[in-house]
């Protein structure tokens, strides 16, 4: 061609094309044609790059350049962006390049894309391979998992790059050294959202505890079992915070909301946690001590790995490990061994130590050679435990978090064209910079053949009676709706009173009969005890009904009465279980753990579609402060919301000792991001969940119901949430749940699955914004302790 005509306001150099282009020189000033205004043709500028460096632009990366230069009606390029100024002064334009621009990252980064025209996106993560598609560009802006070594900055030199905006608070994947020795700026987002990093933590360890990412898989799969969905109280239990930084001391606060004990490490004591009641102790200490271990510290050579296996050893038996910080903190063969020797009884991960290769990509759609030259066996042997719960560091992931990783990324962008000094600028630490230790020693050998299955300590509370009880062990005891684990929670018991014996199915008219013989008969909560039943009862020689449950709505107490039956319950098994999983269903669906877990599962460790919202600052309304409501109260009160209340009882624990205000319910409906139901059903409370009171609610409000299922009217809450009025729904009970709870219809014949279908409750376990578990509120060790005992 004869020779490419460039603007006379654009400078001669063609700084911003690829390295492999840059190498031919001035002679692609004599290669290229293109109009006045700086256009080119689209298969002509294809023909050039190709003969300049072959096979480079294939695979897609032709199509992203042309796309970040932008194309005029004719189809013709804007090649004059490869020819821009080659120095950056105050007031000067900045043009950036976006890496890792997944559809979310383009939503949030709009004000930024408005404020600095010119910016384009790039979808692939940033390496040294992808490191030209920076061309027209004179910043690059990067995600935590982006690659920025050397070659890179190399790269980004050579095309005329002059700043790195880091749009997370990492930066271990940055060479800084060579960062300064180039020329190149570094700035970062130090400090997005606390909260949300924080309550991401909490999240994953709820969620755990109380198997929500298990319970609502089996719930879609019709099995409403509870077998195997035994949590604990976190109630009176012992956090290990290592770390107490601004996040560390966030979900400090969070955990101690839950009544638990606070033990912390980390070289630099503070204020915040003695002021939280908490103690500081040796890393040690707090390994040996804690129920629930959370990890806040900072990757550094002197905290890589510090969850070794000598640190593992160290911990109590059934603890619950949570990393939201650095992969690489943990060993994961250590853990790997933890779980398989007892140790570790649950752990929840945003975190990998080789998540640069898996984090951010979708696995699920390619073919079976691609995900191969991505298989990483320890990984997948980590997530094959359903006992662990990994997100694809998701932590920071809130619409609050977003908007501030947005305003200051503009403020950074704008300091550096101002000229400024950058406030957020990384700069190389120093080599001594200091960080909770590795402390080395002896360890317990927990290789295949020499470790034994550890005894968790909670579960060897033996179930005692006052030492003056007399027992009488002629008495017979029928116990009804048995499962597996009521058979271990009610076999205290039954060793007291060695003539009793379970009965697997549930108690109804045609079921009442089974107790013959029996003295006495042990219920559950949707075991029926109508007249018909009590008449059967009377007619068997049963005189006492023994309720394993707080609720009495399905005994006909007039009926028992009569026929000379007398009826008794377990009134709080524990009021905290009940308030624990109100919360942790709120955790869960906010921060969309259960569909993660899945995703995750399926090699889609993909963002989008994860979006949660900080939930400090947030107003929560709680209708019903009973002792159950009062503990909810107090929990969300320490996540930082704003917590309101209703009811027809006011009582001082909600006043004076939680210093909180009563409002009418229709404020309570209009004001709240957050709805947790805590009454019992009554004439004046069924349905009360309705259209009408749906209406006025807040959109997208989360809704909560662990109290009754017929609080709600189904039909209501599904068009609410068909429209959207009804962000999300963390549901225990269902109006009609007597017929579906506590069976496995997955393992049933098709006749058997069409007999018990109830299309309500089928349309409202499919919603992906709804959890469902199957009536497990209650079900902590620590409750079937007291159930069994109480009863």
């Amino acid at each position: 061609s004869s020779g490419l005509k460039v603007p006379a306001s654009a400078p001669c150099s063609p700084r911003h094309l690829p390295s492999a282009v840059i190498m031919v020189g001035n002679n692609v000033l004599q290669l290229l044609e293109a109009s006045d205004d700086g256009t080119m043709a689209k298969e002509e500028l294809a023909s050039v790059l190709e003969y300049l460096s072959p096979g480079e632009w294939a695979n897609g990366k032709f199509e992203t350049l042309v796309a970040s230069l932008g194309s005029d009606a004719r189809g013709r390029v804007n090649i004059a962006k490869l020819f821009s100024g080659e120095s950056m002064s105050a007031g000067s334009s900045l043009k950036v390049v976006i890496f890792s621009a997944a559809h979310y990252v383009r939503e949030f980064m709009k004000p930024f894309v408005e404020r600095f025209p010119g910016s384009f996106f790039i979808e692939q993560d940033l390496c040294v391979d992808t490191a030209h598609l920076c061309v027209g560009a004179n910043a690059a802006c990067v995600f935590v998992n982006d690659e920025v070594p050397r070659k890179v900055l190399e790269a980004f030199k050579a095309n005329g790059i002059k700043l790195v905006l880091l749009r997370c608070a990492g930066f271990d994947r940055v060479d800084l050294a060579a960062a300064a020795e180039l020329g190149i700026k570094v700035a970062r987002v130090p400090a997005y959202s606390p909260f949300a990093v924080a309550e991401h933590a909490v999240s994953l360890a709820v969620t755990l505890n109380r198997r929500l990412h298990l319970a609502r898989n089996r719930v879609r799969l019709a099995n409403y079992e509870v077998s195997g969905l035994v949590g604990m109280d976190l109630n009176g239990k012992t956090v290990g915070i290592l770390g107490t930084g601004k996040i560390g001391q966030i979900a400090a606060k969070i955990f101690t909301g839950f009544g638990m004990k606070l033990a912390a490490y980390d070289p630099f004591p503070n204020d915040v946690i003695k002021e939280l009641g908490g103690t500081y102790m040796s890393m040690d200490e707090v390994l040996a001590v804690a129920d629930l271990i959370s990890l806040h510290v900072p990757l550094l050579p002197q905290t890589t790995k510090m969850i070794d296996h000598a640190a593992v050893s160290k911990m109590k038996p059934g603890v619950i490990l949570i990393n939201v910080s650095r992969g690489a903190l943990i060993d994961t063969q250590a853990v790997i061994d933890g779980i398989s020797a007892g140790i570790i009884r649950l752990v929840g991960l945003d975190v990998y130590e080789n998540e640069g290769d898996l984090f951010f990509k979708d696995f699920s759609n390619m073919d079976e050679q691609s995900r191969m030259e991505h298989w990483d066996p320890k990984f997948a042997l980590l997530r094959a435990h359903n006992n662990v719960l990994i997100t694809p560091h998701s932590a920071f992931l809130t619409s609050d978090a977003l908007s501030n990783i947005a305003s200051t990324t503009i403020l950074n962008a704008e300091e550096f064209v101002a000229g400024k000094a950058l406030t957020n600028e990384v700069k190389a630490p120093p080599a001594t910079a200091a960080g909770p230790a590795k402390e080395d020693g002896p360890h317990q050998d927990l290789s295949p053949k020499a470790r034994t299955k550890l005894e968790r300590q909670r579960m060897a509370r033996k179930s005692q009676l006052p030492m003056d009880f007399r027992i009488n062990k002629d008495i017979k005891v029928a116990v009804f709706s048995t499962t597996e684990y009521v058979r271990k929670q009610m076999g205290a018991m039954v060793l007291q009173y060695p003539n009793s014996f379970f009965v697997e199915a549930s108690c109804c008219a045609s079921t009442a009969h089974l107790s013959k013989g029996a003295d006495a008969v042990c219920l559950f909560v949707n075991d029926d005890g109508d007249a018909e039943v009590m008449n059967i009862l009377k007619q068997e020689g049963v005189k006492l009904v023994l309720l394993r449950c707080a609720g009495f709505d399905r005994m006909d107490m007039k009926a028992a009465d009569a026929a000379g039956i007398k009826v008794v319950r377990v009134p709080a098994y524990s009021p905290y279980a009940v308030a624990e999983h109100a919360v942790s269903l709120c955790m869960c669906l906010n921060r969309r753990l259960h569909r993660a877990y899945n995703r995750v599962n399926d090699g889609i460790f993909l963002l989008s579609g994860l979006v949660g919202k900080d939930l400090n600052g947030k107003v929560c309304g709680i209708i019903g402060t009973g002792k159950i409501g009062q503990i909810a109260a107090r929990i969300f009160k320490g996540l930082g919301m704003e917590v309101i209340c209703y009811d027809v009882f006011k009582n001082d624990v909600i006043t004076k000792e939680l210093g909180l205000k009563y409002y009418e319910m229709d404020e309570v409906y209009a004001r709240s991001d957050v709805i947790s139901l805590h009454v019992p059903l009554l004439d004046s409370t069924k349905y009360m969940i309705n259209e009408e009171s749906i209406a006025k609610m807040k959109t997208g409000v989360i809704l909560l119901n662990v109290s009754r299922g017929g609080l709600m009217k189904t039909a209501a809450l599904l068009e609410g949430l068909i429209s959207g009025k009804i962000g999300a729904a963390g549901l225990d009970v269902y109006e009609n749940e007597k017929d579906i709870f506590f069976q496995n219809f997955s393992a049933m014949d098709d006749d058997s699955k069409v007999d018990g279908i109830d299309h309500q409750f089928m349309a409202l376990r499919s919603f992906p914004n709804v959890v469902v578990t199957p009536h497990t509120a209650f079900l902590t060790e620590e409750a079937l302790e007291n159930i069994c005992n109480t009863t």
